[in-house]
């Protein structure tokens, strides 16, 4: 045989493999796959990207769990050892002087990890506030979730 006639060959088996026959079933599924591949960039050119799905991040609140801890961080936030983190803290988390004269540090943009050691007791002006380890991961998702607010 001659290159061309196996090249010619190739060619309908590639064809009738791929549905490349002539039925009316063909004819009409044709232009949906021509054009599905014209939508795409040229594989060639080096700035082409191919469009990707993305999906929402989830928020703090986008699930239920997530609104709960929140709605309890906010309540405790606002009433631990009847008085709040507000009370010296203020309802921003920006701190400033208290009742008794002292000042409360500006805790927005503080790590979870230094929240938690105050809120455990690592503060000593915080001593009388007690709280689960629940609670302290309330708190913490509730200032996280303050900080993230414009």
């Amino acid at each position: 045989m001659r290159p061309i006639r196996l090249i010619a060959l190739g060619a309908l088996l590639v064809a009738a493999a791929c549905g490349g026959g002539s039925s009316a079933s063909d004819a009409t599924s044709a232009p949906a796959k021509t054009a599905a591949v014209a939508t795409l960039p040229p594989a060639t050119s080096p700035s082409a990207t191919l469009p990707v799905a993305t999906t929402p991040a989830a928020t703090p609140s986008s699930t239920p769990a997530a609104a709960g801890a929140l709605a309890l961080g906010k309540k405790i936030y606002e009433t631990a050892g009847d008085v709040g983190c507000v009370e010296c803290h203020q309802a921003s988390g920006g701190g400033g002087k208290t009742k008794a004269g002292d000042t409360a540090p500006d805790i927005r943009g503080a790590t979870a990890t230094k929240l938690r050691d105050a809120l455990g007791g690592g503060a000593a002006a915080m001593s009388f506030i007690k709280l689960s380890t629940d609670e302290i991961d309330a708190v913490v998702a509730y200032l996280q979730y303050l900080n993230e607010q414009p």
